[in-house]
Protein backbone atom coordinates (compact mmCIF):
# COMPACT_ATOMS: atom_id res chain seq x y z
CA UNK A 1 0.00 0.00 0.00
CA UNK A 2 1.62 3.26 -0.87
CA UNK A 3 -0.74 6.00 -0.94
CA UNK A 4 -1.73 10.03 0.11
CA UNK A 5 -4.19 10.66 2.25
CA UNK A 6 -5.91 14.07 3.36
CA UNK A 7 -8.36 13.80 6.06
CA UNK A 8 -5.79 13.83 8.40
CA UNK A 9 -4.68 16.96 7.58
CA UNK A 10 -1.36 15.61 6.28
CA UNK A 11 -0.25 15.08 2.83
CA UNK A 12 1.46 11.65 3.56
CA UNK A 13 2.79 8.71 2.00
CA UNK A 14 1.44 5.58 3.78
CA UNK A 15 2.86 1.74 3.43
CA UNK A 16 1.09 -0.73 6.16
CA UNK A 17 -1.58 -0.85 8.23
CA UNK A 18 -3.66 -3.00 10.19
CA UNK A 19 -6.78 -3.66 11.69
CA UNK A 20 -7.78 -3.19 15.47
CA UNK A 21 -9.71 -5.95 17.17
CA UNK A 22 -12.79 -2.74 16.68
CA UNK A 23 -12.30 -2.80 13.52
CA UNK A 24 -10.45 0.79 13.66
CA UNK A 25 -7.78 1.14 10.88
CA UNK A 26 -4.32 2.48 12.43
CA UNK A 27 -1.67 3.57 9.87
CA UNK A 28 1.59 4.95 10.26
CA UNK A 29 1.98 8.11 8.58
CA UNK A 30 5.47 8.18 7.18
CA UNK A 31 6.02 11.52 6.13
CA UNK A 32 4.38 12.86 9.28
CA UNK A 33 5.89 10.81 11.62
CA UNK A 34 3.13 9.55 13.66
CA UNK A 35 0.09 7.17 13.59
CA UNK A 36 -3.52 7.78 12.98
CA UNK A 37 -6.60 5.74 14.04
CA UNK A 38 -9.42 5.86 11.56
CA UNK A 39 -12.97 4.29 11.98
CA UNK A 40 -14.53 2.10 9.59
CA UNK A 41 -15.97 5.20 7.63
CA UNK A 42 -12.14 6.55 7.29
CA UNK A 43 -12.72 9.56 9.68
CA UNK A 44 -10.08 10.23 11.66
CA UNK A 45 -10.20 9.45 15.17
CA UNK A 46 -6.74 10.57 16.86
CA UNK A 47 -3.28 11.00 16.09
CA UNK A 48 -0.21 10.21 18.07
CA UNK A 49 2.08 12.85 18.68
CA UNK A 50 4.92 12.87 16.58
CA UNK A 51 7.31 9.84 16.51
CA UNK A 52 11.31 9.75 16.05
CA UNK A 53 11.33 9.15 12.54
CA UNK A 54 9.93 7.86 10.36
CA UNK A 55 7.63 5.08 10.68
CA UNK A 56 6.68 2.34 8.10
CA UNK A 57 4.88 -1.06 8.63
CA UNK A 58 2.71 -1.56 11.88
CA UNK A 59 1.09 -4.64 13.44
CA UNK A 60 -1.09 -5.66 16.79
CA UNK A 61 0.96 -7.41 19.04
CA UNK A 62 -1.16 -7.75 21.50
CA UNK A 63 -5.12 -5.74 22.51
CA UNK A 64 -3.19 -3.12 24.03
CA UNK A 65 0.00 -3.21 21.93
CA UNK A 66 1.08 -2.50 18.41
CA UNK A 67 4.42 -2.80 17.16
CA UNK A 68 6.24 -0.01 14.34
CA UNK A 69 9.13 0.01 12.28
CA UNK A 70 10.81 3.11 11.68
CA UNK A 71 13.19 1.54 8.79
CA UNK A 72 15.44 4.20 8.25
CA UNK A 73 16.37 4.19 11.88
CA UNK A 74 16.77 0.46 12.13
CA UNK A 75 14.36 0.23 14.99
CA UNK A 76 11.09 -0.64 16.42
CA UNK A 77 8.60 0.96 18.67
CA UNK A 78 6.13 -0.56 21.03
CA UNK A 79 2.96 1.51 20.93
CA UNK A 80 0.63 1.69 23.84
CA UNK A 81 -2.91 1.58 21.61
CA UNK A 82 -5.41 3.55 24.19
CA UNK A 83 -2.95 6.31 23.95
CA UNK A 84 -1.11 5.96 21.10
CA UNK A 85 2.07 6.58 23.10
CA UNK A 86 5.85 4.96 22.79
CA UNK A 87 6.39 2.34 25.59
CA UNK A 88 9.88 0.95 24.38
CA UNK A 89 12.05 1.34 21.72
CA UNK A 90 14.06 -1.87 20.43
CA UNK A 91 17.07 -1.12 18.18
CA UNK A 92 17.72 -3.76 15.18
CA UNK A 93 20.61 -3.50 13.94
CA UNK A 94 18.86 -3.81 10.56
CA UNK A 95 16.61 -1.83 8.11
CA UNK A 96 13.07 -3.32 8.70
CA UNK A 97 10.22 -2.46 6.23
CA UNK A 98 7.58 -5.07 7.30
CA UNK A 99 6.16 -6.65 10.41
CA UNK A 100 4.18 -9.56 11.34
CA UNK A 101 2.77 -11.24 14.42
CA UNK A 102 2.68 -14.93 14.17
CA UNK A 103 0.09 -14.95 17.09
CA UNK A 104 -1.02 -18.79 18.36
CA UNK A 105 -4.58 -18.82 16.06
CA UNK A 106 -7.19 -17.17 18.11
CA UNK A 107 -9.70 -19.83 16.56
CA UNK A 108 -9.62 -23.12 17.76
CA UNK A 109 -9.48 -25.00 14.34
CA UNK A 110 -7.06 -23.08 12.14
CA UNK A 111 -7.67 -24.15 8.34
CA UNK A 112 -4.60 -25.40 6.16
CA UNK A 113 -3.64 -22.97 3.66
CA UNK A 114 -2.45 -24.34 0.36
CA UNK A 115 -5.99 -26.29 0.99
CA UNK A 116 -7.89 -23.19 1.16
CA UNK A 117 -6.41 -22.27 -2.31
CA UNK A 118 -8.10 -25.09 -3.78
CA UNK A 119 -11.23 -24.60 -1.61
CA UNK A 120 -10.68 -28.09 0.79
CA UNK A 121 -11.48 -26.58 4.47
CA UNK A 122 -8.76 -29.06 6.17
CA UNK A 123 -7.56 -28.75 9.99
CA UNK A 124 -4.24 -27.69 9.96
CA UNK A 125 -1.98 -29.08 12.38
CA UNK A 126 1.20 -27.43 11.80
CA UNK A 127 2.65 -23.70 11.18
CA UNK A 128 5.54 -23.52 8.97
CA UNK A 129 7.78 -20.50 9.77
CA UNK A 130 9.62 -20.26 6.02
CA UNK A 131 6.57 -20.77 4.57
CA UNK A 132 4.19 -18.40 6.93
CA UNK A 133 1.60 -20.95 6.17
CA UNK A 134 -0.75 -23.30 8.24
CA UNK A 135 -0.49 -26.86 7.76
CA UNK A 136 -2.53 -29.69 7.58
CA UNK A 137 -1.06 -33.21 8.03
CA UNK A 138 -0.93 -34.40 4.51
CA UNK A 139 0.46 -30.82 3.29
CA UNK A 140 2.84 -31.89 6.23
CA UNK A 141 3.98 -34.78 4.69
CA UNK A 142 4.53 -33.50 1.31
CA UNK A 143 6.49 -30.53 2.77
CA UNK A 144 9.06 -32.56 4.24
CA UNK A 145 9.51 -34.64 1.01
CA UNK A 146 9.99 -31.86 -1.19
CA UNK A 147 13.70 -30.61 -1.74
CA UNK A 148 12.59 -27.16 -1.73
CA UNK A 149 10.59 -27.34 1.33
CA UNK A 150 12.21 -30.32 3.66
CA UNK A 151 14.59 -27.91 5.63
CA UNK A 152 11.53 -25.75 6.68
CA UNK A 153 11.35 -25.10 10.42
CA UNK A 154 7.81 -26.67 11.38
CA UNK A 155 5.79 -26.08 14.67
CA UNK A 156 3.46 -27.92 16.38
CA UNK A 157 0.15 -25.09 15.63
CA UNK A 158 -0.31 -25.23 19.79
CA UNK A 159 3.10 -24.30 20.43
CA UNK A 160 3.39 -20.86 18.63
CA UNK A 161 4.53 -18.52 20.87
CA UNK A 162 3.13 -14.54 20.39
CA UNK A 163 6.05 -13.02 19.52
CA UNK A 164 6.42 -10.51 16.26
CA UNK A 165 8.48 -11.86 13.38
CA UNK A 166 10.39 -9.17 11.44
CA UNK A 167 9.82 -9.48 7.45
CA UNK A 168 11.93 -8.52 4.89
CA UNK A 169 11.28 -10.60 2.23
CA UNK A 170 9.80 -11.01 -1.38
CA UNK A 171 5.83 -11.35 -1.62
CA UNK A 172 4.24 -13.91 -3.98
CA UNK A 173 2.92 -12.00 -7.06
CA UNK A 174 0.28 -14.74 -7.53
CA UNK A 175 -1.03 -15.28 -3.90
CA UNK A 176 -1.52 -12.88 -1.95
CA UNK A 177 0.24 -12.95 1.20
CA UNK A 178 2.67 -15.85 0.80
CA UNK A 179 6.40 -15.20 0.73
CA UNK A 180 8.73 -16.13 -2.19
CA UNK A 181 10.85 -19.25 -1.10
CA UNK A 182 12.03 -21.14 -4.09
CA UNK A 183 13.34 -20.43 -7.31
CA UNK A 184 12.32 -22.34 -10.80
CA UNK A 185 14.38 -22.56 -12.98
CA UNK A 186 13.01 -23.89 -15.59
CA UNK A 187 10.40 -21.12 -15.75
CA UNK A 188 13.22 -18.17 -14.39
CA UNK A 189 10.66 -17.71 -11.95
CA UNK A 190 10.38 -16.69 -8.41
CA UNK A 191 7.50 -19.08 -6.31
CA UNK A 192 6.15 -19.23 -2.99
CA UNK A 193 4.92 -22.34 -1.64
CA UNK A 194 1.57 -22.77 -3.28
CA UNK A 195 3.14 -21.87 -6.61
CA UNK A 196 5.64 -24.83 -5.79
CA UNK A 197 2.55 -27.04 -4.97
CA UNK A 198 0.34 -26.73 -7.87
CA UNK A 199 2.03 -24.86 -11.06
CA UNK A 200 5.96 -26.12 -10.79
CA UNK A 201 5.44 -29.43 -8.89
CA UNK A 202 6.39 -31.57 -12.79
CA UNK A 203 9.48 -28.94 -13.08
CA UNK A 204 12.67 -30.45 -12.60
CA UNK A 205 14.75 -27.05 -11.38
CA UNK A 206 13.53 -26.47 -8.30
CA UNK A 207 15.86 -24.94 -5.83
CA UNK A 208 15.97 -22.88 -2.54
CA UNK A 209 16.54 -18.96 -2.85
CA UNK A 210 19.62 -19.61 -1.00
CA UNK A 211 21.29 -22.33 -3.91
CA UNK A 212 19.84 -19.85 -6.49
CA UNK A 213 21.53 -17.02 -4.75
CA UNK A 214 24.52 -19.29 -4.39
CA UNK A 215 24.89 -20.68 -8.05
CA UNK A 216 24.41 -16.79 -9.08
CA UNK A 217 27.52 -16.19 -7.01
CA UNK A 218 29.24 -19.03 -8.92
CA UNK A 219 28.46 -18.41 -12.65
CA UNK A 220 30.90 -17.91 -14.72
CA UNK A 221 29.71 -14.50 -15.81
CA UNK A 222 29.44 -12.98 -12.59
CA UNK A 223 33.14 -14.06 -12.29
CA UNK A 224 34.18 -13.01 -15.75
CA UNK A 225 32.62 -9.54 -14.97
CA UNK A 226 34.08 -9.64 -11.37
CA UNK A 227 37.92 -10.16 -13.08
CA UNK A 228 37.02 -7.42 -15.72
CA UNK A 229 36.24 -4.67 -12.97
CA UNK A 230 39.87 -5.92 -11.23
CA UNK A 231 41.23 -5.73 -15.04
CA UNK A 232 39.58 -1.98 -14.85
CA UNK A 233 40.46 -1.01 -11.23
CA UNK A 234 43.94 -2.37 -11.54
CA UNK A 235 44.55 -0.13 -14.36
CA UNK A 236 43.03 2.92 -13.35
CA UNK A 237 45.51 2.78 -9.82
CA UNK A 238 48.22 2.51 -12.45
CA UNK A 239 47.08 5.35 -14.68
CA UNK A 240 47.11 7.40 -11.07
CA UNK A 241 50.31 6.61 -9.80
CA UNK A 242 51.31 7.06 -13.30
CA UNK A 243 50.29 10.99 -13.38
CA UNK A 244 51.23 11.18 -9.63
CA UNK A 245 54.95 10.14 -10.75
CA UNK A 246 54.88 12.74 -13.40
CA UNK A 247 53.38 15.74 -10.89
CA UNK A 248 55.74 15.24 -8.46
CA UNK A 249 59.00 14.55 -11.17
CA UNK A 250 57.74 18.15 -12.44
CA UNK A 251 60.28 21.09 -12.14
CA UNK A 252 58.41 23.84 -10.25
CA UNK A 253 59.11 27.16 -11.84
CA UNK A 254 58.99 30.24 -9.55
CA UNK A 255 58.46 33.39 -11.50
Amino acid sequence: MHSSTDKCGVDTSVYGGCFMSDNKLLLPLYDGQRLALFNSNGDLIKQSDQLSGRVYDVCMLDPSTVVVTRCIDKVIDYINIPTLTVNKTVSLGVTCYGITNQNKPKSKQKLCDPCKSTDDDVTAVSWCHDCNEALCQMCVNAHKKLKVSKDHNLKNIDELEDAPVITSVQSCENHKGKIVVAFCRDHNQSCCATCVAIHHRKCDHVTTLEEAANDILESKELLDLLERLKSTSDLNKDIVTTTMINVIEKPITVT
